[in-house]
């Protein structure tokens, strides 16, 4: 009541910074009392007259409050707290009000009877009067004098909000129970995407640097409950859900779309990461948490290739898709042939999309992928095992499929070494089986034919490098 009193006679005297940091000073400290009732119900032998105490002591603090609020209103108008805000303000308060009434009978016979509640209280309620913050009347006019500053409504509903949950956990700790950082994570999500959805009633054109400093809090919030697999999992997808929302309502034109997309992959893969191990042990026998967290950074990457037509980004996307293979290296049929294949593989079809006009030695390294994937395919055949055979000639169709359905669509051929490539994997497996079974006439008469076929595709194309050679002398 000091506080308030003083606050307002410097109001009287136009007195505004000092004024206005008592008022919100006010607004820090409104919920303390209401700890120290909770604290003082179970103080050893004094509990029981506390307890019959507590009510109107809680009550006398409840109505101070409401004295004080009124006081403000009809005393300082200049200060900026709204009737809608003091309506939530009350709430809190009376919540307040009640928690140690509902908190002393649910741990008379045991402390640890506060378990369940401690966490409905961390992971519904507090996060729920969190998100009260985004019905809040918008700002209409910026600047002012200290008092009437446009962000302080926002404000003084987080300290509301801070020491209720100050309050939540002086009980936790009564009962003996740790704060733990997971509790602390619907909270902060919720805090985060408030942030990010009243970013205006702080700022009046807040910039791409501050939104996008936003954005990266909404995706380390749901972090803090990573030790809890399924709460982490909760919020992961939710904030999933909420970046696909936000890139299917805007338009091609937002300067952040793409930065939603990236975040959108990103949290994807933070999902995987977070699997609870029961879960991954369905899949994978040898599932752990490392091993989990590879795999997610290699699932974005992955992700990040397939939208990307950039020859380097392909190479990585390869480069991730072999290393999450290699963890399971062992329940893979043929080891490092079936790594080497799927990886050349998806680098081949990635070079579908690739600008050869736009990156320099983009033909260069799709001819090496085409060769080593050949000549992988050739070493794994030759055990001449039915698993090898049936994987390289599946994937060969796969990509024999995709170049001419590209060629289709572009109206133009593609490199021919993606044909080429797929052609002498599809022979590897024959080939194979008749270098090891045929007789010395038969691998005659499929070389000479081998030849034959390369004479006529020689001179088939031969007006055109022949045109390119006199070209270029002169």
């Amino acid at each position: 009541m000091l506080v308030v009193f003083t606050a307002i006679v410097l109001a009287r005297r136009k007195v505004w910074y000092d004024s206005a940091l008592l008022g919100v000073l006010e607004q820090g400290l409104v919920l303390v009392p209401f700890m120290l009732v909770s604290q003082a119900t179970v103080q050893a032998e004094a509990a029981r007259e506390w307890v019959k105490l507590a009510g109107p002591i809680a009550l006398a603090g409840g109505v101070a409050v409401f004295l004080r609020y009124g006081a403000l209103r009809r005393w300082y108008p200049q200060f900026n707290l709204p009737p809608r805000a003091l309506f939530f303000g009350a709430l809190i308060l009376i919540g307040n009000m009640a928690l140690p009434f509902i908190f002393r009978p649910r741990m008379e016979k045991d402390l640890e009877d506060w378990q369940g509640e401690n966490l409905i209280l961390w992971y519904v309620i507090l996060p729920l009067l969190a998100s009260g913050a985004n019905l809040l009347k918008r700002p209409t006019r910026y600047g002012g004098s200290n008092p009437e500053r446009h962000w302080l409504p926002l404000f003084i509903y987080g300290l509301w909000v801070a020491g209720s949950a100050v309050h939540v956990w002086c009980i936790a700790h009564i009962c003996g129970l740790p704060l733990e950082p997971h509790h602390l994570a619907p909270l902060a999500c919720v805090i985060a995407w408030t942030m990010w959805n009243r970013l205006s009633d702080c700022l009046p054109h807040p910039s791409l640097n501050w939104q996008r400093s936003m954005l990266a809090l909404t995706f380390a919030a749901p972090l803090l409950a990573f030790k809890e697999s399924y709460l982490f999992m909760l919020l992961g997808g939710a904030t999933h859900l909420a970046y696909v929302a936000l890139w299917l309502r805007t338009a091609d034109t937002w300067p952040l779309r793409s930065a939603i997309k990236h975040l959108a992959l990103g949290s994807l893969a933070l999902v995987v990461a977070g699997m609870p191990e029961d879960w991954g042990r369905l899949v994978l026998p040898a599932f752990s948490r490392p091993r989990c967290i590879v795999l997610a950074c290699s699932f974005f990457a992955l992700l990040h290739a397939m939208r990307s037509r950039r020859p380097d980004v392909g190479l990585a996307g390869a480069l991730a898709m072999a290393v999450a293979l290699m963890l399971e290296a062992r329940m893979l049929p043929g080891g490092f042939h079936f790594i080497a294949q799927a990886s050349l593989v998806f680098l081949l079809l990635h070079s579908l999309r690739w600008s050869d006009a736009e990156h320099s030695g983009t033909r260069a390294l799709r001819w090496l992928a085409a060769l080593l994937w050949a000549a992988d395919a050739c070493v794994w055949t030759r055990e001449l095992r039915w698993e090898g055979v049936l994987f390289v000639g599946f994937a060969a169709l796969i990509v024999l499929a995709a170049w001419l359905l590209a060629w289709r669509q572009r109206g133009r051929r593609g490199s021919l070494a993606l044909p080429a490539a797929a052609t002498m994997v599809l022979c590897s497996g024959p080939g194979n089986w008749l270098a090891r079974h045929g007789s010395d006439g038969l691998l005659a008469l499929l070389a000479s034919l081998v030849l034959f076929a390369v004479g006529i595709v020689v001179a088939w194309t031969r007006h055109r490098w022949e045109t390119k050679g006199k070209a270029g002398r002169s």
